[in-house]
């Protein structure tokens, strides 16, 4: 019988890591184990490696990576999106357009739509810098 409970368990916390995930919108990414750290020559890695502690999520401060287009601030916001979501936490993923576009629709939906967006205990907002 214990046995049988245990799998129920894992089972259970294996469903709800992907009903999390597909939540999320991470989408495919690269793992940051495959990320080349000897370009862009001026990456801090030992500041990447302590966001991906999410130590920052327990004093609630904001992170904004800046840099360059095609640097792989995406790759790098992804990959702490996705270990949020191992450590348990709810995550979002959207783009500035995509939440502006969201967000802009019309009055009638619009708590609901900024509960979509401060409900989540991580929110990534990817290209930023993109909007004018």
């Amino acid at each position: 019988m214990e046995a049988l409970v245990q799998r129920e368990m894992e089972e259970r916390q294996r469903r709800s890591v992907e009903r999390r995930l597909r939540d999320a919108r991470i989408g495919k990414f690269s793992p940051i184990a495959s990320f080349d750290w000897t370009w862009p020559t001026h990456i801090d890695r030992e500041h990447i490696g302590r966001l991906l502690t999410l130590a920052f999520m327990n004093d609630s401060d904001n992170v904004i990576l800046a840099a360059a287009q095609g640097l792989g601030k995406t790759m790098v916001a992804k990959n702490i999106a996705y270990k949020a979501v191992l450590a348990g936490h709810m995550v979002l993923f959207t783009t500035a357009g995509a939440m502006l576009l969201d967000l802009s629709d019309g009055p009638r939906a619009l708590q609901s739509r900024i509960r979509k967006y401060t409900a989540p205990r991580l929110l990534v907002v990817d290209e930023v810098g993109y909007l004018s």
